[in-house]
C-alpha cells in the first residue's frame, strides 16, 4: 500500500488527482522543517505505515533510465535500502564544511526513514528545528546528524557510496566528496531526484522530462499549464515476440457460468501461442478434470489466498481475478499489483455482495486498473464508480459449434429419461439456487396444467444444474415437487458440461432467474435454435429482443409465465400459428447469436484489454489526444430516422480513436432498449452511466446529469464533447482536435438555418438552396453545445459546472458564450462536420421528406397524407437535393 499526503498551507490552492490512495493535510501556517510539518499528521497514524518517503514540491523526479526493469517501482529501489543498522535511504550523499571537516548528509528535499528512523528524527524533532532557526545547526545537516548520532546508518543509492559505512572509526568517507555531491556521475540514481529552479538543474530537468515523455512546471507552479504538446498513444505496447504471462483465477471449478466462460476464454488464449497461462481456484470442482484435459493444470489455493495469488501476480504481466468474490484479494493487493489486475465482474445482484463486501459500496472497483463486465447493464448498475476503469465484453457463443454439438443427438435425452417422443420438453438448464428460481417455472407449470388439463399427456419440464451449492434450495425444490405431486411431469438431473442433448430434444427453454447478467444457458438455447423465454433482467434485455427474438416476462410473474408455457405447448399440438411465431424467434435469435456475440470478437476484445493493461504498468504513456463525448439521450432514440444506435455508430467510424463515450438517460422514464442498443453497437469505449436526479425542475435533468458524467471522464481525457442521441458526426470531427485552442467550433447541418435572415438566404424552402450549413458563431442562442470540442483539463481547473448557470432551456448555447467571454481562445473549423438532426441533408440520407412548416422529418407516407391537403406543396423553383413540403403562405 502507498499512500501519497501532500501537507500545505491553508490559503493555498492545489489541484491534485482524485483517487483514494492521495489525501491533503491543510497546516494553519508554514513550518520550517521537513519531519516537523507532518508531525499531527503522522503522530497518530505511525501504526499504519512502515516507511516514509518526503519530498518537497520543487524537486522533480523520478527519472530513472529506459533499460532500468520496468517492473521495479522507484519507491521499492529505496526501501530495499533499509535494513535493521540503516534507518535513512536518500539517492545520494552530499558534505558539509564545517570547523574543518567534511560531514555527510541527505539531501533534505527528499528522503526515506523506516518507522524507527522517523520516531527517531521526531523525539529530537523540536529541539533539532529550535537549533536550526537560531543558526546553532546547518538545517540541511542536522536530520542526517540526527539519525547517525543515534547510532544508526544512512543508505545511498548512489553506486560509489552504496556500502560505506557512514559511523565507522576509519577515515571520514566525505572527505573527497565534492561540495554538490559526487565528483563524477557513475549511476543513474544520482538524478533520481532533481531540484528544480536553479540555472544548473533546471535544464537537465527540462531534458530528462523530454526524454521521459513528460513536462516539467515551474516552482510554484499550481495547476497544468495551457498549449502543452499531445502525443497519440503507443500502437504496440508489447514487445514483438514477447509472450504475455497471464494469470487466471477462478472462485470454484463448478460447472457453472462464471469458470465456464474462463476455461473458453484459456483454451482461446491457448491456441494462439501467443500467451503463457496459469490458472489458480479458490476451490476444487468437478470442472477441473476438464481443464486438465485441455492440457492447462489448475493449482487449488490454500487457506492464504491473498499470499498466493500475490506471489504469482508478481511474476504475472496480467492477473485476471474472476467474479465478485475476489473483492478481498482485490482490497489485500498493494497499488503495483492493482496496476496490472483486471477484476472480472459476472454479478448482478449488487445488494447481496455489498453486504458481504462491504468495501464494494466504497473504492473498491476503482482500485483494479479494469474492472470488467459481461453485459452492459450490470456494469450500469455500479457506473458511479466508474472513472474510465470500467470495461464491457460480453460472453460469446460458437453457433457452428452449438449446431454442430446436436446434430444427430435428437431422441437421446428423451431415451434416457423415459420421456415420449411426441412429448412438449421444457428445459431449465442452470445452477439450481433462489437466483434461478426454478420454483417458481414448477408453479408456471402447475397454473399451465390446471388451466388447460389437456396439456398434462404432453407436458415435461427437465432441470439442469444440481451441484450441490445451494443444498438448502434443492430440498426445497424436491419437496415442492412431491407436495405438489408434479414428479411425472419434472425430471431434476445434475450439473453437467454436455448439456447439448438436453437442447436437441428441448420444445421451449425457460430461464426464471430473479437476477442475471449474460446467462450462457439462455445464448447456447438461441445458438441451438429453441425458442426462449427469460424473465427481463439485466443482460437478458441484451439478448432477447421482446416477441422477436424470444419472449420476456417480469421475475415471479407466474401468470405471464404459465401463459407463455401454455400458448407455445398449445402450437406444438397443433396451433400453426402460434408454432410459427415462436420458431420465427428462435431462427432471428440464432441469427443474432451469429451476428453480436461471436467468439472472434470476443477474442479480439480480450487480447486488446491485456495489452492495455499490461502497457499501462510496462510502458508509461505520453499525454493522450483523447475526447470525453457524453451523449445525452432517451427512449425516443430508440427507432425512427435519428437513433442512438446511427449516432453511436458515427463516433465508432471517428479517424481519432482516442475517445470514450458515456451515455445518460436524461428522462425519468427508463430506456429498457439501452443496454441492447449499446450491446450491439459493440464498441468497449462506450458505457451507460446510471446517475440520479436532482435537479427539481424536469427540463434541467439533462444538463443536471451532465455535470455528473463529466466527473466520470477518465484522468487522461483531454477534451470534452457534450451531445444528443440523435445527432451524428463526420468521422473527421473528433480528429480537429488542437491544442493551440481551448474551444475547437465546427460549423453544422440544422433545421434552424438562417431563419432571421429571409431578406438574404429567403423563407421556408426557398432557405435551403445554400445547402443548410450554419455558420458557428460561439453565440447565446446561436451556437450548438455538440458541435464544440472543449479543454476538459481546463474545464475542470476552472470547476465549470452547467448548474452555475440560469435555469432555463439555453445552457448549452449560455456555456459557449461564457467560456468565449471568459477569454477561452476559439480555434474555429469552417467545415459542416455535424448532423444536428432532425435536418433536410439527413433526412433525405435516412430516405425521409422534410416538411418545413413543422421543421420534421416525415415518412414519404406521411409526406403524401400531407399533399393531400391543398395548402400543402412540393418546393420546386430552386433545385434541392431534397424533397421539401411547405405551406402557401401571403
Amino acid at each position: 500500500m502507498v499512500d501519497y499526503w501532500f501537507v500545505t498551507t491553508r490559503g493555498t490552492h492545489s489541484v491534485l488527482p482524485k483517487r483514494a490512495n492521495i489525501k491533503l493535510h491543510v497546516l494553519d501556517e508554514a513550518c520550517e522543517c521537513l519531519t516537523s510539518c507532518p508531525l499531527s499528521l503522522l503522530s497518530s497514524k505511525l501504526i499504519d505505515y512502515s516507511h516514509f518517503f518526503f519530498i518537497t514540491s520543487q524537486v522533480r523526479g523520478p527519472f530513472l533510465p529506459p533499460h532500468f526493469a520496468t517492473s521495479t517501482a522507484w519507491i521499492a529501489l529505496l526501501v530495499k535500502r533499509v535494513k535493521d543498522e540503516v534507518k535513512m535511504v536518500g539517492a545520494s550523499v552530499k558534505c558539509h564544511h564545517a570547523n574543518g571537516h567534511q560531514i555527510p548528509y541527505m539531501n533534505p528535499n527528499f528522503f526515506l526513514l523506516d518507522r524507527n528512523g522517523l520516531e527517531v528524527a521526531l523525539g529530537n524533532g523540536h529541539d533539532e528545528c529550535r537549533r536550526q532557526q537560531l543558526g546553532e545547526v546547518d538545517s540541511d545537516v542536522a536530520l542526517t546528524s540526527t539519525i547517525l548520532y543515534a547510532g544508526f546508518g544512512v543508505g545511498v543509492l548512489h553506486k560509489r557510496h552504496s556500502n560505506i559505512d557512514w559511523n565507522a572509526k576509519s577515515k571520514n568517507p566525505c572527505e573527497p566528496l565534492a561540495d554538490h555531491g559526487s565528483e563524477d556521475i557513475t549511476s543513474p540514481f544520482e538524478v533520481m531526484f532533481v531540484e528544480y529552479g536553479s540555472n544548473v538543474t533546471s535544464p537537465m530537468v527540462e531534458n530528462y522530462g523530454k526524454w521521459k515523455g513528460t513536462k516539467m512546471y515551474t516552482v510554484g507552479s499550481r495547476i497544468v499549464e495551457d498549449g502543452q504538446e499531445v502525443f497519440l498513444p503507443r500502437r504496440s505496447a508489447v514487445p514483438q515476440g514477447r509472450h504475455l504471462h497471464v494469470h487466471l483465477v477462478t472462485h470454484s471449478l463448478q460447472m457453472q457460468g462464471a469458470p465456464m466462460v474462463l476455461y473458453d476464454l484459456a483454451t482461446r488464449l491457448a491456441v494462439t501461442k501467443r500467451y503463457i497461462l496459469t490458472v489458480s481456484s479458490l476451490h476444487p470442482g468437478p470442472f477441473q478434470s476438464l481443464w486438465e484435459k485441455a492440457g492447462i493444470s489448475v493449482q487449488l489455493l490454500s487457506d492464504d489466498v491473498v499470499t498466493e495469488i500475490g506471489l504469482q501476480a508478481e511474476k504475472s504481466d496480467v492477473t485476471l481475478l474472476n467474479t465478485m468474490v475476489m473483492a478481498p484479494v482485490v482490497k489485500a493487493f498493494p497499488p503495483h499489483l492493482l496496476r496490472r489486475t483486471i477484476w472480472v465482474i459476472h454479478e448482478s445482484e449488487a445488494r447481496v455482495y455489498e453486504e458481504q463486501f462491504p468495501d464494494i459500496k466504497k473504492d473498491l472497483l476503482r482500485k483494479p486498473e479494469r474492472v470488467l463486465f459481461v453485459s452492459h447493464a450490470t456494469r450500469a448498475l455500479y457506473s458511479t464508480f466508474d472513472y474510465g476503469q470500467f470495461r464491457t465484453i460480453p460472453n460469446w457463443i460458437d453457433v457452428p459449434r452449438v449446431q454442430a454439438q446436436i446434430a444427430g443427438r435428437q431422441g437421446e435425452m428423451r431415451r434416457r429419461l423415459g420421456i415420449p417422443r411426441d412429448a412438449f420438453v421444457i428445459t431449465s438448464i442452470g445452477t439450481i439456487c433462489e437466483r434461478k428460481d426454478q420454483i417458481t417455472l414448477l408453479i408456471a407449470l402447475k397454473r399451465a396444467l390446471s388451466s388447460n388439463p389437456s396439456l398434462r399427456d404432453f407436458v415435461r419440464i427437465v432441470i439442469v444444474g444440481k451441484d450441490g451449492t445451494s443444498v438448502e434450495y434443492e430440498e426445497k425444490l424436491d419437496n415442492f415437487i412431491s407436495k405438489e405431486k408434479l414428479g411425472k411431469y419434472v425430471h431434476v438431473l445434475p450439473a453437467t458440461t454436455d448439456v447439448y442433448p438436453f437442447f436437441a430434444d428441448s420444445n421451449l427453454h425457460v430461464s426464471s432467474s430473479l437476477v442475471e447478467s449474460l446467462p450462457l444457458n439462455i445464448m447456447e438455447a438461441m445458438a441451438a435454435g429453441v425458442p426462449v423465454v427469460s424473465t427481463s433482467t439485466f443482460g437478458v434485455l441484451e439478448l432477447i429482443r421482446h416477441k422477436e427474438s424470444g419472449v420476456l416476462v417480469k421475475p415471479k410473474d407466474v401468470k405471464s409465465l404459465s401463459q407463455v408455457i401454455e400458448h407455445s405447448a398449445e402450437g406444438f399440438l397443433g396451433n400453426g400459428t402460434m408454432q410459427e411465431q415462436f420458431l420465427r424467434f428462435a431462427k432471428v435469435a440464432q441469427n443474432d447469436m451469429k451476428e453480436h456475440f461471436h467468439p472472434k470478437t470476443a477474442m479480439r476484445s480480450y487480447e486488446y484489454l491485456f495489452r492495455e493493461v499490461y502497457n499501462s504498468w510496462a510502458n508509461s504513456l505520453t499525454h493522450v489526444n483523447k475526447v470525453c463525448v457524453i451523449v445525452r439521450t432517451s427512449d425516443l432514440h430508440e427507432d425512427g430516422f435519428y437513433r442512438l444506435s446511427d449516432m453511436l455508430r458515427s463516433l465508432v467510424d471517428q479517424e481519432n480513436p482516442n475517445w470514450e463515450a458515456m451515455v445518460v438517460n436524461t428522462e425519468k422514464k427508463p430506456f429498457v432498449a439501452l443496454p441492447s442498443i449499446i450491446g450491439r453497437v459493440g464498441d468497449p469505449r462506450i458505457r451507460i452511466m446510471r446517475l440520479s436526479f436532482s435537479a427539481d425542475n424536469p427540463m434541467l435533468s439533462a444538463f443536471d446529469l451532465v455535470d455528473k458524467a463529466i466527473s466520470h471522464c477518465s484522468l487522461e481525457a483531454s477534451w470534452l464533447l457534450v451531445t444528443d442521441g440523435a445527432y451524428r458526426y463526420m468521422p473527421s470531427f473528433l480528429s480537429q482536435v488542437d491544442s493551440s485552442g481551448d474551444i475547437m467550433a465546427m460549423d453544422w447541418y440544422g433545421h434552424d438555418f438562417h431563419a432571421q435572415s429571409q431578406a438574404k438566404f429567403g423563407r421556408l424552402c426557398a432557405r435551403w438552396r445554400w445547402e443548410g450549413c450554419v455558420d458557428n458563431t460561439l453565440r447565446l442562442r446561436q451556437t450548438e453545445l455538440g458541435a464544440n470540442l472543449l479543454n476538459l483539463q481546463r474545464w475542470r481547473r476552472e470547476n465549470r459546472t452547467f448548474a452555475d448557470l440560469p435555469q432555463d432551456l439555453d445552457q448549452g448555447s449560455r456555456m459557449i458564450d461564457i467560456l468565449v467571454s471568459d477569454e477561452w481562445s476559439v480555434v474555429h473549423r469552417k467545415m459542416c462536420l455535424l448532423h444536428r438532426n432532425p435536418n433536410p441533408i439527413s433526412c433525405n440520407e435516412f430516405g425521409g421528406v422534410w416538411l418545413e412548416t413543422t421543421h420534421s422529418c416525415v415518412t414519404r407516407e406521411a409526406g403524401d397524407k400531407a399533399l393531400q391537403f391543398k395548402s400543402h406543396f412540393i418546393y420546386t423553383k430552386h433545385r434541392l437535393n431534397f424533397t421539401c413540403i411547405q405551406e402557401y403562405h401571403a
